[in-house]
């Protein structure tokens, strides 16, 4: 059960799922098969599913009450539904290699290759004006959630430890604020300049949480941008790879995950599995998410 908001803005009465149904039939989407529609609302909040009809509410309509344009169906919602599901289940996959890819570089350039040892993250020499804030945060997060998994108390956690106590976002912060050396050297792992990584992981950050959390992704705008890369590995010209226009549409994001996908396994699995997804669902406006015309045809996804 749901419930609608009504014209004063306040929630309205919870409602069954064939009222839901019915609803959205009054409004102009049409539902030819009501079975499998009251099984994917009895499965999906309807609250969550109103953020797939946005798109199809009639410009030309008038009234308190959206109204979609004709000929929208049940199915065509349900498949851009069912696209994003995968294409973030697709991300969370990267996000895995990635966030473990830098967690062990970050840990081990820190501790080892500048000789800050066990307890390098306790060293704010090593870091920036931002230490206090970020160890305040980790401290919070580890007597949280990570002493239930460690048996270290915190100031005997070594860094090695503690890195994988953090959180996408807290491992992103981390890092901005390690010293510029360190900095290099993380992004020398994966070919790119700091400042171009700095940037990126602070990008990927609300992408990785949006997946995490289940929340529509494949249209957003996002509002953290990254810095497009001039250079990229090996790859010639990579700057061609990109929507220099709509710099904050998904297909940016994309790029660089498959290209940090590449360089992190050494294969070519990840973008060839996005690629696959697109291909699958032909009906999904790509230009939405700021593809470019072609883009299958770019190194980084062959």
């Amino acid at each position: 059960m749901t419930s609608q908001r009504n014209q004063s803005g306040t929630p309205g009465p919870p409602t069954s799922f064939r009222d839901q149904i019915d609803l959205l039939q009054k409004r102009g989407i049409s539902v030819p098969n009501q079975s499998e529609a009251t099984l994917f609302l009895s499965n999906v909040n309807f609250y969550r599913f109103r953020g797939y009809l946005e798109p199809f509410i009639d410009p030309l309509a008038h009234g308190l009450e959206p109204t979609y344009r004709p000929g929208t169906t049940f199915e065509t919602v349900v498949e851009r539904y069912e696209f994003d599901t995968q294409l973030r289940a697709l991300l969370l996959a990267a996000f895995n290699r990635i966030e473990v890819s830098l967690r062990t570089q970050w840990t081990y350039h820190l501790s080892y290759t500048l000789g800050g040892g066990a307890y390098s993250h306790l060293q704010p020499g090593l870091f920036s004006r931002g230490y206090e804030k970020n160890w305040q945060d980790l401290s919070r997060e580890y007597n949280r959630h990570g002493q239930a998994s460690h048996s270290y108390p915190l100031l005997s956690c070594p860094t090695w430890v503690i890195v994988e106590t953090m959180t996408f976002g807290l491992i992103s912060r981390w890092y901005g604020d390690t010293n510029k050396r360190a900095r290099q050297l993380v992004a020398k792992h994966y070919l790119l300049d700091e400042a171009i990584l700095q940037s990126l992981l602070r990008h990927l950050t609300p992408v990785r949480n949006f997946c995490a959390h289940h929340e529509r992704l494949w249209d957003r705008d996002l509002k953290t941008r990254m810095k497009i890369p001039n250079n990229m590995g090996t790859f010639s010209e990579p700057i061609a790879f990109f929507n220099l226009n709509q710099r904050g549409k998904l297909y940016n994001t994309l790029v660089m995950i498959a290209y940090l996908t590449i360089t992190i396994t050494q294969n070519r699995d990840w973008p060839r599995e996005l690629v696959a997804l697109m291909n699958r669902h032909q009906n999904i406006p790509q230009n939405e998410m700021g593809f470019v015309p072609n883009w299958q045809n770019f190194a980084v996804w062959q």
